[in-house]
């Protein structure tokens, strides 16, 4: 169950419009590096999306709303642009494209409460990377990164037994 219908879509909307240039260029340097297409998880109303596509980045979004992405299109189409937009949970995602990047911005993956359905969407995200291809996802909220609450740092890549390379940030408390 979603509860970004109605007055709470638009609540985000007018809540989360502004996308600053530093988000903004972190997301399409690791979308431009990696093979195209990228899919975005949790695409909402298009604060990502759509200016990575104005960019003439190639960029597709999910989203479990279909009233967020109602506004997503409607923006969209203000913009003159076209983006393919799907209305899935994330842990029943079923598309038949692979993607160099899957990314999920601010929130989406902490949404997900459930073990099993975090398993079951990791393995649904996973299964739609192309080979070699990045699955990033955001666990925490990127302005929490003062001091008054540690610093974050990047610990050395880990590659699974399986191929996967993890690249992992933990909490630093001094």
């Amino acid at each position: 169950m979603t509860f970004y219908t109605n007055l709470a879509a638009q609540y985000y909307d007018a809540f989360f419009e502004c996308t600053d240039e530093q988000e903004l260029n972190f997301w399409a340097q690791h979308i431009a590096s990696s093979a195209s297409p990228a899919l975005e998880l949790g695409v909402g109303t298009g604060r990502i999306l759509l200016p990575l596509v104005e960019r003439g980045l190639t960029v597709e979004g999910v989203d479990c709303s279909a009233t967020m992405l109602a506004q997503c299109r409607a923006k969209a189409a203000a913009r003159n642009l076209h983006p393919h937009l799907y209305e899935q949970y994330i842990e029943q995602l079923q598309l038949e494209k692979q993607y160099g990047f899957i990314f999920s911005p601010l929130g989406t993956w902490q949404q997900i409460a459930d073990r099993a359905a975090a398993q079951q969407a990791l393995t649904r995200c996973c299964e739609r990377l192309l080979p070699g291809g990045t699955l990033m996802l955001y666990t925490f909220l990127p302005w929490y990164n003062a001091p008054e609450f540690g610093q974050w740092h990047v610990l050395p890549e880990v590659t699974t037994a399986d191929g996967i390379v993890l690249h992992v940030e933990k909490k630093r408390n001094s």
